[in-house]
Order: structure tokens, then sequence, then C-alpha cells
């Protein structure tokens, strides 16, 4: 099972593919403000059943300023990304990017804003779902994106007051089946 993690501490992994991704004081932050901002892990093959978790710790609700994960990545143009959105009261959001063009899975879902805020994007065969402070928020179904091998950060709009810390991303692999207990297989080698 392939993992990456990053504490953005020195420096970053992440190699920005439009925009630019840095590191500093220990957070990760957009170089590039009021852009839109996307970078991978690439020096980490996953499978196409994924996850990518980070914490971000600072929003500007001034305009909307998006931050957050994506998976599947790897084929430009195409991925999946979950983010938080501090403006107009707080927000999170699924969405997904098919041949450079963005569309929402979830829409706009409201969620008080109290930073840090741990979110995470499982994408596995169809179905993708967004965790926010370890609570399960939904479970939405989407085929249009079924490969990629690298995760992510993602933002639009960014600017130096949106930040977030501690990445973690790798491939997922479905629960084995439930092992019969002891008195089941004693039963069951009986009958």
């Amino acid at each position: 099972m392939a993992s990456v993690a990053d504490s953005f501490t020195s420096g970053t992994g992440v190699t920005s593919l439009v925009g630019s991704i840095t590191a500093t004081g220990g957070l990760c932050t957009s170089a590039t403000n009021n852009s839109f901002v996307i970078g991978q892990y690439q020096g980490t093959t996953l499978g196409a059943d994924q996850f990518a978790e980070m914490s971000i710790v600072t929003l500007d609700a001034t305009t909307s300023r998006r931050w957050g994960v994506a998976t599947r990545m790897g084929t430009a143009g195409q991925n999946y990304q979950l983010f938080l959105d501090a403006s107009g009261g707080g927000s999170w959001q699924l969405s997904k990017y098919v041949s450079f063009t963005e569309t929402t899975v979830s829409g706009a879902q409201a969620i008080t804003i109290s930073l840090p805020m741990r979110i995470r994007l499982e994408s596995i065969g169809s179905t993708h779902r967004v965790v926010i402070n370890g609570v399960p928020m939904g479970a939405y179904t989407d085929t249009d994106v079924t490969t990629g091998q690298y995760v992510g950060i993602y933002g639009l709009n960014p600017n130096s007051a949106v930040a977030g810390d501690d990445f973690y991303g790798g491939d997922v692999f479905p629960m084995p089946p439930p092992q019969p207990g002891v008195s089941a297989v004693m039963r069951a080698a009986t009958i």
C-alpha cells in the first residue's frame, strides 16, 4: 500500500501543475494569489482507489477562496477535489474536472468553519466519500474520472491568508470480509 505524507516543514514534495504551491513556516500556501492552483505528489504512484486529506488551518472569508485536496490526478484536466470555502457563511464542496471543465458533484454544502478543520476525500470505484473532522459528510456516485495515479492539493483564488498542513494520501484497499468466529466454524462442522 503506497502513501505520501507532507508536513511542509522542509519544503514540499508537491509538483505544482498550475500556479505555485509553497511551504512557508510549516504550512502549505499559494504563492500565486487570486488564480487557480493545483499540484500533485508525483513521487508516489497510487492505484485508482485512493484518498487525500489535509488540515485547513487558515481561510480568507473576504471572497471565495477555495483550499483543499484532490484525488485521481494524472491525466491533465481530470480529477476530483474537495475544498472548504469560508465566504458566504462557510461551505464545503466536492467537484471534478473533466477535460479542463469544472462541475460540481455535491453542490455547495453549508458548514460552520471552525479552524483548523481536517478534510478527507476517498475515491473508491465510482463512490467519492467526504469526511470532515472525522465525521462522514456524504458519499457521492460519479464515474467520469475512473483512473489517476496521484493525489494532490487544489486551490481557487487562494492568497497568503489561505493555508493547509499535514497532507496525507494513499491507496485505499477494501476491507476484507468478516471472518467467521470459532463458534460459527464449529457449528458448521457439526451440521
